[in-house]
């Protein structure tokens, strides 16, 4: 069994979006090139930019998996099932890592190999995007349980049936790591024809909100290390300067 589980559903169709994607893609090398993790993809680009889609993960990840699926739903359920690490986390073509991605993955599963009661942390997104990380943790400091990891790293945890309270999206997807048994479980058992990854991730939250409730939902430094491109008003100069003061 890997580690971790790399999933990525993957549709480029222009030289913009490519150019984009290589550059992501760079970000999250050193964690993507690791023995311990696979790399399984969906590729549904056109023929374009299909074979130059492929080579570039291959010359990274000689060894990745190519599913053949159709359709966004479908090849983000089909990536879950078909991973084997213990832990999984997604990469998008226009999702950029701000620091160095090998250090957080390797710190974010030390940390919930020792704690089997932390069924993700976030390492970005959600409710601690565009806000300095100063005020993250005035924020959340007493509704958070600080455990330190390292000299980098402390992950702030809330107990699952507190996140619900505030949080919808509490199962997520883009912007964190993951217990692969259970999402490979839940996948098996989740029943809907959502068409979207939003619908998705609501509905494994709402069927499996009892399962998880003394779960832990983990925030890495209450900061977001990801910086999606085109989903925010940010440059990312300005997203790195507000997640680091």
């Amino acid at each position: 069994m890997f580690n971790l589980s790399v999933l990525s559903p993957l549709k480029i169709t222009n030289k913009k979006q490519f150019s984009l994607f290589c550059e992501c893609l760079e970000t999250y090398k050193d964690t993507i090139v690791s023995d311990g993790t696979e790399l399984i993809i969906v590729n549904e680009s056109p023929k374009e930019f299909k074979n130059k889609v492929n080579d570039k993960l291959i010359s990274i990840k000689p060894n990745l998996i190519n599913l053949n699926q159709k359709g966004f739903v479908n090849s983000v359920r089909g990536l879950i099932d078909k991973s084997q690490g213990k832990y999984i986390m997604f990469f998008l073509d226009d999702v950029e890592m701000v620091y160095n991605s090998k250090k957080i993955c390797d710190s974010v599963i030390d940390c919930m190999t020792e704690n089997q009661k932390i069924f993700q942390v976030k390492i970005g997104g959600g409710k601690v995007s565009n806000t300095p990380k100063s005020k993250n943790v005035k924020k959340f400091s007493n509704t958070h349980k600080k455990l330190s990891i390292n000299e980098s790293f402390n992950i702030w945890l809330n107990k699952n049936t507190e996140e619900y309270k505030n949080n919808d999206y509490v199962i997520t997807h883009w912007n964190c790591i993951t217990r692969g048994d259970l999402l490979r479980d839940f996948n098996s058992r989740l029943k809907t024809n959502t068409p979207t990854w939003d619908g998705l991730t609501l509905a494994f939250s709402n069927t499996f909100k009892e399962e998880v409730k003394n779960y832990y939902t983990g925030w890495l430094n209450l900061q977001s290390f990801i910086y999606p491109w085109g989903r925010t008003k940010y440059n990312k100069k300005e997203w790195i300067q507000l997640t680091e003061s």
